[in-house]
């Protein structure tokens, strides 16, 4: 198996952009959950952050994640 590292963690109050949740989403989490639970099996939940509803995460998580809810789907 892989190693990879744990989930990545943002420190309370720190804002990130869209080009640096994304990195952290392909470099660090999407490997991280693909190899402990296969990313059939997964939930990842999301606040309303600019970054995590933006177009780009969107697009990136529809893609990636096989039972993804847009954010505008959400309740």
């Amino acid at each position: 198996r892989r190693q990879h590292h744990a989930p990545h963690f943002v420190e309370a109050g720190l804002k990130i952009n869209t080009v640096e949740y994304v990195h952290i989403l392909e470099e660090v989490i999407f490997p991280w959950m693909d190899d402990k639970f296969g990313l059939d099996n997964v939930v990842l939940v999301q606040d309303s952050a600019p970054c995590h509803g933006s177009k780009t995460t969107q697009t990136l998580l529809a893609r990636k994640v096989p039972n993804f809810v847009k954010a505008q789907n959400w309740p």
